[in-house]
C-alpha cells in the first residue's frame, strides 16, 4: 500500500474530520494536502499516522529501531501518558510531536530519548508537568 493511501485509511479509521486532517498536515508539513508534498514530507506524515494508529489501538506496534539493532516496542503502560501528552499538544494550538521531543531534549540533554514515546515514566511525568505549565501560561484548556 502506498503512503498516501495508508494515511487516508488510518485517518478514516481514526474518524478524523476533513478539517482535523488538514490541520494535522499543516502542523506537520505546512501544506494542507498530500498532493503538494514531496516524498520526505509524505513519509513524515505516514510515520506520524502509523504512531497514531498504534496509540489508538488500530494497529499493532511495530518495533522501533534502537541505536544498537534491537527493536524497541512501545510500553503499553505508557500509552495513557502518551495520549495525555498528545492531548496537551493539541490544546496548545496543535503542536507537533517534535515539540514534545524538543522539550525532553532541553530537560534531559544527553539522556533524552529520540522520541517522547520511548521516554521513561519519570521523563513522561516531567514532560506532562512542563506542558501543563505552558497550558496555564497560554490559557489553553487543560487535558
Amino acid at each position: 500500500m502506498n503512503h498516501i493511501a495508508a494515511i487516508h485509511t488510518i485517518s478514516t479509521k481514526l474518524g478524523q474530520s476533513r478539517e482535523d486532517y488538514q490541520a494535522l498536515l499543516v502542523t506537520l508539513t505546512g501544506k494542507p494536502s498530500t498532493k503538494d508534498m514531496n516524498a520526505t514530507e509524505v513519509a513524515r506524515v505516514r510515520a506520524h499516522y502509523d504512531r497514531l494508529a498504534v496509540t489508538s489501538g488500530i494497529a499493532k506496534a511495530q518495533p522501533a529501531r534502537s541505536g544498537f539493532g534491537r527493536p524497541r516496542m512501545l510500553d503499553a503502560s505508557k500509552l495513557p501518558m502518551i495520549r495525555r501528552i498528545r492531548a496537551q499538544l493539541i490544546s496548545l494550538d496543535r503542536k507537533p510531536d517534535s515539540y514534545a521531543d524538543g522539550i525532553l531534549t532541553q530537560m534531559y540533554a544527553s539522556r533524552a530519548p529520540a522520541s517522547f514515546e520511548h521516554a521513561s515514566m519519570v521523563q513522561l511525568r516531567a514532560l506532562t508537568a512542563a506542558l501543563g505549565k505552558q497550558q496555564t501560561r497560554d490559557g489553553a484548556a487543560k487535558a
